[in-house]
């Protein structure tokens, strides 16, 4: 009877041993790891979710910078230019070219016109340039003349009084042909006559 006790303690502690190994193996499962160790049991979930990745450092497409031609483009226009004097009233006015010819026409303080040029661009041209004085009339007016199919040019400058008279008025042909430069044969301007006299020189 004690022996057949002894055997019966012997077979359960044998059984609880076997019991107790299987307990200490890991389980993995798919979602799931438990670990038993003893009297301690660890479960790990798996993460099964994606962390999001912030804004900031995904992985952008490079978009290219459009290049913006800020050139202003050239503007044709067909209006007339004017110039004025610091009181507001018109001191120069350019007519828009027709048939390759235009006019500038200058003005006093009072409307009056004073002087008028012509611009001409055909086969040959001439071409007026216009410089002011600080109440806003014309200073000076330096013209230039290309015959066309010469060798030659010829430039002239007219001065003007700050009320937009007529003053003087010297040529002279370019390239010169020869160093030593002679003094420009200068005119002046005829108020009675309006029209250009030579200077006279006194001996």
């Amino acid at each position: 009877m004690r022996a057949l006790a002894i055997l019966t303690v012997v077979l359960f502690l044998i059984t609880a041993c076997k019991h107790k190994v299987k307990e200490e193996n890991a389980v993995v499962t798919k979602d799931t790891v438990v670990i038993v160790q003893r009297d301690t049991v660890v479960i790990i979930e798996k993460d099964t979710q994606q962390k999001a990745v912030p804004a900031s450092k995904q992985t952008q497409p490079i978009q290219q910078k459009e290049v913006v031609d800020k050139t202003i483009p050239a503007k044709v226009s067909n209006d007339t230019i004017y110039h004025y004097y610091v009181n507001k009233k018109v001191s120069a006015k350019i007519t828009p070219w027709a048939d390759g010819e235009r006019w500038v026409l200058l003005y006093d303080l009072y409307g009056e016109e004073t002087y008028r040029h012509k611009d001409i661009r055909k086969s040959y041209s001439v071409i007026a340039r216009l410089s002011f004085h600080p109440n806003g009339a014309v200073s000076k007016m330096l013209i230039s003349e290309n015959p066309g199919a010469s060798q030659y040019w010829y430039e002239t400058t007219i001065t003007f009084s700050t009320t937009n008279d007529p003053e003087q008025k010297a040529s002279e042909r370019k390239p010169y042909e020869d160093l030593r430069v002679e003094p420009k044969p200068w005119e002046y301007w005829d108020k009675k006559t309006k029209q250009w006299r030579k200077q006279e020189v006194q001996e």
